[in-house]
């Protein structure tokens, strides 16, 4: 029997949260043309399952000195409570992209909320009901002093409420039953990176990295395999359609009792099967199928057979 889902129950949210949270005083620093550059975090919070970067540190981009806040509760982030960041909401994604997740589910009323990509600011809520993925437009309302969430002729005052009220009776076909699973995206780095703020990744040429969250086109929250997560540089990273093949650079004999392991000599070709987070990654070579290390081999584009990379 599926685990029951209540928007309001905050010990599950830890199991597989991890989180880095910072808060700072705000230091904005005034440019010639009047604009205003903040040089340090007032909040960083983020999140294995979602991340919610509310000002970064980066100095290079600007930021508007009072911006609308992103995520399901838009409300001050001096008074956000992190215990409460959803485990069901998506943040920015395609209409294409949710269906493509839900409907890999066989049961019904596995749900996810995401942002609205024709209405800056509203919300849909995307349900796998029998054969097919429903959407349902959630409309952000501002009332006085008081902003308010609308689904069809249903008013709540949070996105919570609307999720327990929908726990209870059917939207089409089902209720909700719980939350989608996320996708685990891992990418590799092409080159080093040093990191220059504090909020940065630091990490090597070949490491791979998991996608915490895709928070701007240029920088993305990743973590690596001690945990740690911070921001990476896009341009720095590939993703890998695999199987792809890469030559030995380092040769490496492994454990005469571990059976597993592949023997590697500098130059041989290894079709990489598989990228472990651990770094053991797994592949053929000489017909044999095992296990070896990255940060023996490297890529070679050319032998891909179309198996390379994906922008």
């Amino acid at each position: 029997m599926a685990a029951t889902f209540d928007p309001y129950d905050k010990s599950r949210e830890w199991d597989y949260a991890h989180c880095v949270w910072e808060s700072k005083s705000p230091l904005l620093v005034h440019t010639s043309g009047g604009a205003h550059v903040l040089a340090h975090a007032l909040l960083t919070f983020q999140v294995s399952t979602g991340a919610l970067k509310w000002l970064t540190t980066r100095t290079a981009r600007q930021r508007p000195t009072n911006p609308e806040p992103q995520g399901p509760k838009a409300q001050n982030p001096r008074s956000l409570d992190p215990t409460a960041l959803p485990t069901w909401y998506f943040g920015p994604m395609s209409r294409q992209d949710a269906t493509d997740l839900l409907m890999g589910e066989k049961e019904g009323g596995v749900f996810l909320v995401r942002d609205s990509t024709t209405i800056h600011g509203d919300f849909v809520l995307c349900v796998r009901e029998d054969s097919k993925v429903s959407h349902y437009i959630i409309n952000k309302i501002q009332q006085g002093e008081q902003t308010r969430y609308r689904i069809g002729d249903q008013m709540f005052p949070d996105l919570p409420a609307c999720l327990q009220f929908y726990k209870l009776h059917y939207l089409d076909t089902t209720p909700l039953i719980r939350p989608a699973p996320r996708r685990i995206e891992k990418v590799i780095a092409k080159y080093d990176f040093e990191g220059s703020d504090q909020d940065d990744l630091p990490f090597k040429k070949g490491e791979i990295l998991t996608v915490v969250s895709k928070d701007e086109d240029q920088w993305w929250t990743a973590r690596n395999t001690l945990g740690q997560t911070g921001s990476i540089p896009v341009p720095y990273i590939q993703k890998r359609k695999l199987p792809a093949y890469a030559r030995v650079k380092q040769a490496r004999v492994p454990n005469a009792y571990d059976k597993t392991a592949l023997k590697l000599e500098v130059g041989d070709i290894i079709k990489v099967t598989k990228m472990n987070i651990n770094g053991q990654w797994e592949g053929e070579l000489n017909g044999k199928v095992g296990h070896f290390p990255f940060t023996h081999v490297e890529f070679v584009d050319a032998e891909n057979n179309g198996a390379g990379d994906e922008s």
